[in-house]
């Protein structure tokens, strides 16, 4: 584990839990296409911390991809 992966996983755990207010806010209204943007880049960024050896890092953007998810789940409905 490198001092990289640990700023990048705090980094991502932060906004995820950013994500994560989002979702509980009833008035918070995120275009789909902007969530799906996210999804789509957020998936290759977790693609190239895997490649690269950075779990922390992955697993953190796999979060955040999943938010972005939820979120877009949320809007559709």
């Amino acid at each position: 584990m490198t001092w990289q992966d640990i700023v990048f996983s705090i980094g991502g755990l932060a906004i995820a839990w950013s994500l994560t207010l989002t979702l509980r806010n009833p008035d918070a209204r995120v275009p789909v296409s902007t969530s799906s943007l996210f999804i789509v880049t957020l998936s290759a960024f977790m693609a190239a911390f895997a490649t690269l050896g950075l779990w922390l890092s992955a697993v953190s953007t796999a979060a955040q991809v999943g938010l972005w998810g939820l979120i877009a789940a949320r809007r559709r409905m």
